[in-house]
């Protein structure tokens, strides 16, 4: 991988995957044939693995990109991600395919925004882990079993890309399978309808403005904004 990087002319960076229509919108978009690298793949070599691999590219061009409009959340993470790369000249690649140059000062300006958003995601951890201890010191309730038809699932997940996986068939096939035994589910989601049918109503959920780090921390603070969602 460290040699087809030396080598190539364009580096797009994402966080999961790209399906291949994207990619082939990308390949017209840049009006070339790049080497993807996701930026899960990296965080497994651990920080230092994955500035060295970083720091080796020689691309003439770093784009980062996010294939779902509710990515745009990952941009700083992405962007402060690419500027750690040599490539001369980095730009962005959104859901609809737009191609945007920035600056190493404006991925700079991106690692504040990161650096406060993750202070304020290990914020909400805390207090979850006091709100957890009370919760396990609290008496145990058993409710009583419904008798509405009415469902609301809520899928949670920050996945930002991922279209197709365990995950996401576990829960398209609940959503699917409570709706077909005639209930009336609420699906909601900040990725989208997945592969959940029709016959469930979409709400869609308002992804985080930035991320955090690390990346679970956000889980956190997201989880109260979609209860209050």
């Amino acid at each position: 991988m460290t040699s087809e990087m030396h080598s190539a002319l364009q580096l797009v960076l994402s966080n999961y995957p790209l399906s291949a229509p994207y990619k082939a919108g990308v390949q017209r978009g840049i009006g070339a044939v790049p080497v993807y690298l996701n930026v899960s793949e990296l965080r497994q070599a651990g920080v230092g693995g994955m500035v060295r691999a970083l720091r080796s590219v020689r691309a003439a061009r770093t784009c980062v990109a996010f294939e779902d409009e509710s990515g745009a959340a990952l941009l700083p993470v992405l962007r402060v991600v690419a500027a750690l790369t040599r490539a001369p000249q980095l730009c962005s690649i959104d859901h609809a395919l737009t191609v945007r140059p920035f600056s190493r000062w404006s991925a700079l300006v991106s690692g504040i925004e990161l650096a406060f958003e993750s202070l304020r995601a290990l914020l909400a951890v805390g207090v979850a882990t006091l709100r957890l201890r009370a919760l396990m010191r609290a008496a145990r309730t058993c409710p009583p079993a419904p008798a509405s038809r009415r469902v609301a699932y809520l899928n949670c997940n920050l996945w930002f890309g991922v279209k197709a996986g365990g995950s996401v068939g576990h829960i398209s096939g609940v959503v699917n399978a409570l709706a077909a035994l005639g209930y009336e589910v609420d699906f909601f989601s900040v990725g989208g309808r997945l592969m959940v049918g029709e016959e469930a109503r979409l709400v869609p959920l308002a992804a985080p403005r930035i991320l955090a780090m690390p990346l679970e921390a956000t889980q956190y603070r997201f989880d109260n904004a979609c209860v209050a969602q």
